[in-house]
């Protein structure tokens, strides 16, 4: 990959394919465990009424494992740079794009709808940063199967926003 920092523009060309799906791997795993701890904790905090919301909840934490798993089949078509290469082109290191990277406390959040709103808004930035690898990716079919996971993870959005309009009322 080659980045240029062109005034406060940064540009970047020639995006490993290996490397968008190594991080994409990373989001995936991290938001299995931020809907596998939602989820729990929506069940110990017996909210009857939300029994369905944690099938939607743990519906979403499959589809983050499958994510993962179509992500590590990509990967494993495509020839893996070097560790040196790796190193340098880890984009992720270098722009937050405020997608889950594994840091966060469920007990931040004050409500589940709190929580809700956080995983909208990780969504949003998945959607984002992988319509962001589409345009770097020069392979075709990559860039059809990075739109697939983009058009899943719209999915995933429209389905915690409908949780948010259905359960909670204005001011909740």
């Amino acid at each position: 990959m080659n980045i240029t920092k062109k005034g406060m523009r940064m540009e970047i060309a020639d995006f490993h394919p290996w490397v968008a799906f190594e991080i994409a791997c990373r989001i995936e795993q991290n938001g299995e465990k931020f809907y596998g701890d939602m989820a729990k904790k929506i069940e110990i905090e017996d909210i009857r009424e939300m029994e369905d919301v944690v099938k939607v909840i743990e519906g979403l934490k499959n589809a983050e494992i499958r994510h993962y798993k179509i992500f590590k089949g990509f990967q494993g078509d495509i020839t893996k740079p070097s560790e040196e290469e790796i190193q340098q082109t880890d984009i992720y290191q270098m722009i937050n794009f405020g997608v889950f990277d594994g840091q966060y406390d469920l007990s931040a959040f004050r409500t589940l709808k709190d929580s809700i709103k956080f995983a909208i808004y990780i969504e949003t930035k998945t959607i984002e940063l992988f319509q962001f690898y589409q345009k770097m990716v020069k392979e075709e079919n990559t860039k059809k199967s990075l739109e697939i996971i983009a058009q899943e993870e719209k999915q995933h959005k429209a389905d915690l926003e409908n949780i948010l309009t259905s359960k909670f009322q204005e001011g909740q």
